[in-house]
């Protein structure tokens, strides 16, 4: 080869490989710059954000501050209902016992005591006791345990108002000396069944305070059903059922028991006979 092209040749060598090596620095020089531009723009954006959320952070925590607080109240109003819920359980045994011990009390004190209901307006004339004992010795058969007209402590009118002409007449509460003439009464009022002073017809009953009463009340179907039955029953003092059927004898202290064994044991006996 002619001394002249290989000179030529070698200049388009270096000619190229300096061309390269300038592009190779230009694209270095480029990346570095984006580089430079794009960490500024990340540190930036970093210096933005965390002073947008320093905000967050802080009400994060002092919702977790809160949240701590609330838990803690509502762990002590939990243990505070807890003992409440309690001591309300217990103050309800206490008062229902307390009630029972009040009931028994009040009736303990009018266990002497009978009410007279029907007696004609005007009878009494201002004192009671003489048409109470007028009540005693006139309506009741042969007085039987009664050797004579009963002692009387006290009577009065029931308080109320003066009844209608047709309305049922003022009752008398009336006061008997000794327990025992007075359950005397009420066993011959029993036995006669209808009383009947000055043409209007009477009554003669225990008097109970109006809780026992109700207690006692709540007896009747079982004993509608009894009697129907034709079975012996019996209705003890305070609120209690005495049923007598064939050689059996129980006391029930509730209607639903009483209507229960008379469902289980009394009518299915009569039914499969």
């Amino acid at each position: 080869m002619p001394p002249k092209v290989n000179k030529t040749t070698a200049s388009l060598t270096s000619s190229t490989v300096e061309a390269n090596d300038q592009r190779n620095n230009m694209l270095e020089d480029i990346r570095r710059i984006v580089r430079e531009v794009i960490q500024d723009e990340v540190s930036s954006l970093k210096t933005d954000i965390q002073l947008a959320i320093a905000p967050v952070r802080a009400e994060l925590d002092e919702c977790k501050t809160q949240l701590a607080d609330h838990e803690e109240g509502l762990n002590t109003l939990a243990a505070r209902i807890d003992s409440l819920e309690a001591r309300c359980t217990q103050l309800a045994k206490d008062n229902a016992k307390l009630q029972l011990k009040m009931d028994d009390l009040e009736n303990r004190v009018r266990r002497c005591n009978l009410l007279i209901v029907g007696i004609p307006e005007g009878v009494e004339q201002g004192n009671p006791i003489p048409s109470s004992l007028t009540c005693f010795t006139n309506c009741l058969p042969d007085r039987g345990g009664l050797e004579k007209a009963p002692v009387l402590d006290r009577a009065h009118c029931v308080p109320a108002s003066r009844p209608k002409y047709g309305e049922r007449p003022c009752s008398l509460l009336c006061k008997v000396h000794i327990f025992q003439v007075k359950e005397e009464i009420l066993k011959l009022s029993r036995q006669k069944g209808k009383l009947v002073l000055g043409g209007t017809q009477i009554f003669i009953f225990p008097d109970y305070s109006a809780d026992l009463d109700k207690r006692r009340a709540a007896y009747h179907e079982v004993k509608a059903v009894l009697r129907k039955a034709d079975v012996r029953y019996g209705l003890l003092y305070p609120a209690r059922l005495r049923i007598t059927f064939g050689s059996e004898t129980r006391i029930f202290d509730s209607p639903q028991s009483a209507m229960e064994y008379y469902t289980t044991k009394i009518k299915h006996t009569a039914e499969n006979m």
